[in-house]
Formats: structure tokens, sequence, C-alpha cells
């Protein structure tokens, strides 16, 4: 008889099982991937900000400033995250 004990159910339990860690792993290098762009793109455009003359800060409301960084910040969130489950659903499908 079938009982939880069978060869067939293990195997199949085993791949459900192997198939939910495989995801998890997806989503934590999705996660990770997304922080590291974040980060870089972030710090490059601090330094840049903090580099510009003086004159740029006379000229340029910091409010303005503000507004650039978080809505850069947040297309590359958004686009960045899409791009990266499309390759990562582009090479599981190899």
């Amino acid at each position: 008889g079938g009982g939880l004990l069978d060869p067939l159910f293990m195997i199949y339990a085993f791949a459900q099982l192997l198939g939910c860690i495989l995801i998890l792993a997806r989503a934590v290098a999705l996660v990770l991937a997304n922080v590291r762009a974040a980060r870089k793109v972030h710090s490059e455009a601090l330094w840049s900000v903090l580099r510009s003359p003086m004159s740029f800060f006379d000229t340029t409301p910091s409010g303005r400033i503000i507004n650039r960084f978080s809505s850069d910040l947040q297309k590359m969130d958004m686009q960045l995250r899409n791009q990266m489950a499309s390759l990562f659903n582009s090479v599981a499908s190899m």
C-alpha cells in the first residue's frame, strides 16, 4: 500500500521541499542583490553631490536634491527587482 514511507511519496516530498528551498534562496538572493546595488548607487550619488562646487548648492534647493535621491533609488528598487527576477526565471527555465 501507499503510506508515508512509500518510496514514491518520499521522492515527491523531497522534490517539493527542494523546490521550496530554491524559491527561498532565490528570494534572498534578489533582496541581497537589490540592497547591494542600491547602496552602491546611493554612495556614488552622494559622493558626486558632496564633490559639487558650492555654486551648485547656492542655485539648487535642498528639497530638489533629496527628491532626486529618493526618486532614483525608488526607480532602481522597482526596476532592478523586476530585471533580476526575469534573469533568475530565464536561468531556471534553461
